[in-house]
Order: C-alpha cells, then sequence, then structure tokens
C-alpha cells in the first residue's frame, strides 16, 4: 500500500475533500487521461478512493492512508530538526517536506469542506 501511496499522492491528495471527474483531474493535474484510468484504477483496488455520483472521492481508508503518512512525515521533519539529520534524508522525503512548506496542495493536512 505504501507504494501505490507514494505513486500516486498527487491523485488522492487533489481528491481529498474534492471529489472529481477523471477528465476533472487530467485538467487540474496536467496528467494524460491514461495514468489517470491506471491511477484511479489502482486507488479502487486497494481501497482508497470509490466511484460515487460519477466522481472520485477518498474513502475513509483513503484517509486513514493519507493522514498516517503526514504523520509519519511531522516525525521525520520533527526528528530531522532535533538531531540535525536532515542531510541523511532520502530524495523523495526531502521533497515531500519542500513541497510541504511551499504549500503544495496535496501535502495540505487539513481537510477541506465537502
Amino acid at each position: 500500500m505504501a507504494s501505490i501511496l507514494l505513486r500516486r499522492m498527487k491523485i488522492l491528495g487533489s481528491l481529498r475533500g474534492n471529489p472529481k471527474t477523471k477528465c476533472a483531474l487530467v485538467d487540474s493535474l496536467d496528467t494524460s487521461r491514461s495514468t489517470i484510468d491506471r491511477a484511479t484504477r489502482e486507488l479502487e483496488t486497494a481501497s482508497m478512493v470509490e466511484y460515487v455520483g460519477g466522481k472520485f472521492a477518498v474513502t475513509t481508508s483513503g484517509e486513514l492512508v493519507l493522514n498516517g503518512f503526514f504523520d509519519f512525515v511531522e516525525t521525520v521533519e520533527m526528528a530531522q530538526t532535533t538531531h540535525k539529520t536532515s542531510e541523511t534524508c532520502t530524495g523523495w522525503l526531502a521533497d515531500l517536506s519542500t513541497n510541504r512548506q511551499r504549500g503544495v496542495p496535496f501535502l495540505k493536512r487539513e481537510q477541506s469542506e465537502p
């Protein structure tokens, strides 16, 4: 499940609190339709999103996975600050941390109002 989350974070985050059609995902994420098709199918199979009323939405399981991931990122960031170990951080975690500081929407912890 972690590999799915890392590969599909951008799409899952885009759907968080804001259900969308595949066309809306293609437009908002500037991603090909085939990539969106594969991603939504993969996220559905993992029970992280569901198709309701013509749109894809994050499931309760998807929210729990996202929250757990954000908790993990916050813990690592705190440990890095405390122990000054940021130079040992893996590339992907460093990118996530940087994006979070820049306010990239798919890394927001807060849920949008429905």
